[in-house]
């Protein structure tokens, strides 16, 4: 995993998208891993785990040069 995540990052940021979107994304990752990197590369995030016992869900990270994001229309879990 610490070897495959650095790879997925400079994939995902090597498109320099304004938005950007994840699926089954364990939330410790995103919490520990994805979050920070990506917040420190100028994008904020959102994310949401699935309506089950397990601890995955989607990511969403916007270019906060681009967006930002409105905290009253954020869905909470």
């Amino acid at each position: 995993r610490s070897r495959r995540m650095p790879m997925i990052v400079a994939e995902i940021l090597s498109y320099q998208a304004d938005i950007v979107c994840l699926q089954e994304v364990d939330g410790n990752v995103y919490e520990t891993y994805y979050e920070p990197v990506m917040a420190s590369m100028g994008y904020d995030g959102y994310y949401s785990n699935k309506a089950s016992c397990q601890r995955e869900g989607c990511a969403m990270f916007w270019s906060s040069d681009m967006f930002e994001a409105d905290d009253e229309d954020l869905l909470t879990n």
